[in-house]
């Protein structure tokens, strides 16, 4: 059996009961959030090979999904509907794992592990042209798991 390219950027919900596709989530047709105009390079082509699905967790009817551009999605577990799309890294997201907590009153939380960090603040600040945008290596990141959307 072969994947083809395209399958590479798709994340595909499946039901064990009719054995049928139920739902589909289009990584190269989602954008950051988290980018402002000056961070984000608008002739830059956002690529299928940049797109490629890298890294898959699920955890209390969410799902994230990491991609190889280094943006972390989630999305609704049941519909796969994006609820926000960021880019805390440079290049791929390579692990997502839950982190259950210890209490049933507590969010519960996830930890990323990516290439190149992309500070937040730094991207939506004006900052000197010999300061960098990104910190090489590999980082690790914690997440709540909660209020992804405004109440």
């Amino acid at each position: 059996m072969s994947i083809s390219r395209r399958t590479r950027v798709c994340v595909y919900q499946w039901s064990v009961g009719c054995k049928q596709q139920c739902a589909r989530l289009d990584c190269s047709k989602l954008v950051p959030c988290s980018e402002s105009l000056q961070s984000i390079a608008l002739d830059e082509h956002l690529t299928e090979d940049k797109c490629r699905v890298t890294a898959l967790c699920a955890l209390r009817g969410e799902l994230y999904i990491g991609t190889a551009w280094g943006c972390v999605i989630v999305a609704d577990a049941t519909s796969l509907r994006p609820l926000t799309v960021f880019r805390p890294y440079e290049e791929d997201v390579r692990v997502i794992i839950p982190l259950h907590p210890h209490k049933a009153e507590e969010a519960p939380m996830i930890a990323t592990f990516g290439h190149g960090y992309r500070p937040l603040l730094q991207r939506y600040t004006p900052h000197s042209s010999s300061s960098t945008n990104t910190h090489n290596g590999y980082y690790c990141l914690l997440w709540q798991t909660q209020h992804w959307l405004p109440d």
